[in-house]
């Protein structure tokens, strides 16, 4: 690949509290993967605000903590045929 962008990118599926289960600090959530056919990446990004869907500016004046997002590095998935 030689741009920054990914067109083949796409939104597996959107977690929501009701999905989470948290024990000592830590909450996680499940997503099957199925058996990968080729190599591939995946990445996890997340907010604490439900109603947006995707990053926007903050509004002048509001408080940037009340609309945070994050995004992790990529795993990687490498096959070897």
């Amino acid at each position: 690949r030689n741009s920054d962008e990914a067109p083949e990118t796409k939104i597996a599926k959107r977690f929501y509290p009701a999905d989470w289960t948290s024990k000592d600090g830590y909450s996680t959530f499940e997503l099957p993967l199925g058996k990968a056919r080729t190599s591939q990446y995946l990445r996890l990004r997340g907010t604490n605000n439900k109603n947006e869907l995707e990053p926007e500016p903050d509004a002048k004046g509001e408080n940037p903590w009340f609309d945070l997002w994050f995004y992790s590095n990529p795993v990687f998935i490498k096959l070897s045929l």
